[in-house]
């Protein structure tokens, strides 16, 4: 399966509601549909995260509604990151981080001083590779945005060059009904 398909696939189940049964409607896609998108999203899944799989696989057993939440929130992830596979990759990363941080964090009062060092220093490790992952993403944000800067300078230029005729052609439109290219 490619990218572009498993992509285009989670956009769909991104939108759906769980099957009936599950605490709603199906977004309009039979239950044949919605089937085969959950297993091409637990597959894509399995091979690129297999702890988050099993945690999904359990998650669908104990609590339904909660799991179709979680690959409702999976399809978004994937459809918002379709272009860019490298940014897709860290956070289905981020996912995985602070997920294992907060499941290390249960429990942290109940254990010994000497436990709790250990776990803390752990998930120190753990804390330091989201924080770097995070950035890294922020990074990749203001350089989009950037780029999305520069082309509006670049459009209000040739905009400002071409002020009378993008008048003109406004004022004909309206006064002849013709559409403005």
């Amino acid at each position: 399966m490619t990218w572009l398909s498993t992509l285009l696939l989670c956009s769909s189940l991104a939108f759906a509601a769980p099957p009936p049964g599950a605490g709603g409607d199906r977004g309009g896609l039979t239950q044949a549909e919605v089937a085969a998108m959950e297993s091409e999203i637990l597959e894509v899944v399995g091979e690129e995260a297999p702890e988050r799989h099993a945690e999904l696989k359990a998650l669908k057993a104990s609590d339904p509604e909660a799991y179709w939440r979680a690959m409702r929130r999976l399809g978004k992830v994937y459809t918002r990151h379709a272009n860019d596979p490298e940014t897709l990759q860290r956070q289905i990363r981020i996912r995985d981080l602070d997920l294992q941080l907060r499941e290390k964090a249960k429990g942290f009062e109940a254990l010994s001083p000497a436990e709790q060092k250990a776990r803390r220093a752990e998930m120190e490790v753990t804390a330091g590779e989201l924080f770097e992952l995070k950035q890294a993403h922020r990074k990749t944000q203001l350089e989009h945005l950037q780029e999305r800067i520069t082309t509006l300078e670049e459009e209000i230029g040739d905009r400002e060059a071409r002020k009378e005729e993008i008048i003109d052609d406004f004022l004909d439109m309206l006064i002849n009904g013709k559409p403005s290219l």
